[in-house]
């Protein structure tokens, strides 16, 4: 089953679920009647239909729901063809009635996903070569797209993230203020709050670029306000407490976010980090060697865990880390001039 036939079939399995609670008024509530027993025959075939459906992995808490309610309706359904119109039968008909209103708040919280998931998906490309440390190509891509789309807030959000990994934090500022301005259409407005956090958050990492840390702070506040475990924030915020030396509060909200996400390379990296800053540089690199052995192409934890290596005066091996950062990124300045430090310190 490919997937929109399964999302359409959801749909109407939804609506079929919303109707057949009323056809017993229509048919004069009559227990003999041939039809309410098909009824619950066809609710319960939707259940199990829906459970066997696995093509919409994303979808599975949805799934479940609606299944659950297919066969609660199909059950209800056949016990008033079985019995007689009795007090009790009428409860059990009040319990239909609800579970079609149910699903009346499951089809608003699919259409929900569904947006929500269509407008991120527009953009993740973008994100994903981020990820990959193809940063100009990210930017170019997020520039296209906001030629085409200019009212397209998180493609402006996209944007100052790619700038910012490419040290244009000014520039950065701008598209993240741009995004934050823009009036949401109609569909947009359907996901504002997904679409807020992500605004947000790419405002807080450009202030937190340009050293602006209480300013930055402020924003990341607001995000975990809206989202207590959205994770871009809390290591964002984490690592704006570590530069501003509160070593001791940035390490609870990177444990929290660690308890969230386990193997988040970015949030390992954060927490060698802190843990750097608190001295404790031996923990520091098993942090980063895990996280480089779950994202080892990223240049910026190669760069850090180098640093860390320097700090230790192991300057060979913060040599290796350096190179290995210059491998991924030959533009990254920090770890061009790292990289001279060292050599300079080996020579001695």
């Amino acid at each position: 089953m490919n997937k929109n036939f399964a999302i359409i079939m959801y749909f109407l399995v939804g609506f079929y679920l919303i109707v057949i609670p009323f056809w017993p008024v229509w048919e004069g509530l009559n227990p003999s009647n041939l039809s309410l027993l098909a009824l619950g025959v066809f609710a319960i075939m939707g259940g199990v239909i829906v459970l066997y459906d696995k093509y919409t992995f994303s979808l599975k808490l949805y799934k479940l729901i609606l299944a659950l309610l297919s066969l609660i309706e199909g059950i209800l359904i056949i016990d008033i063809f079985i019995n007689s119109f009795t007090h009790n039968d009428f409860i059990i008909y009040i319990i239909l009635m609800l579970t079609g209103l149910l699903t009346i708040i499951f089809i608003i919280a699919i259409i929900y996903f569904l947006v929500n998931k269509r407008e991120i998906s527009k953009i993740q490309r973008g994100f994903e070569l981020i990820d990959q440390s193809k940063y100009q190509e990210a930017c170019d891509y997020f520039d296209k797209y906001v030629k085409s789309d200019p009212e397209n807030p998180l493609a402006w959000s996209g944007k100052a993230v790619a700038l910012l990994k490419l040290n244009k934090y000014e520039e950065a500022l701008e598209c993240s203020n741009i995004a934050l301005d823009i009036k949401l259409s109609l569909n947009k407005f359907l996901v504002k709050k997904t679409i807020n956090v992500i605004q947000l958050s790419s405002k807080g990492l450009a202030l937190a670029g340009l050293k602006r840390y209480d300013e930055a702070l402020d924003y990341f506040d607001k995000v975990l306000k809206m989202n207590p475990k959205y994770l871009v924030a809390l290591n964002a915020r984490a690592c704006v407490l570590a530069k501003l030396k509160n070593y001791d509060e940035a390490l609870k909200i990177i444990n929290k976010a660690q308890k969230l996400s386990p193997k988040n390379a970015y949030i390992l990296d954060t927490k060698a980090y802190i843990l750097s800053g608190l001295g404790k540089s031996d923990e520091a690199l098993q942090y980063y060697q895990k996280a480089i052995d779950i994202n080892p192409h990223n240049e910026e934890i190669h760069y850090n865990k180098g640093k860390t290596h320097k700090k230790l005066q192991q300057y060979n091996a913060a040599l290796d880390c350096f190179d290995e950062s210059l491998n991924i990124n030959p533009n990254f300045e920090d770890a061009v001039k790292a990289k001279n430090v060292v050599m300079k310190l080996i020579e001695k």
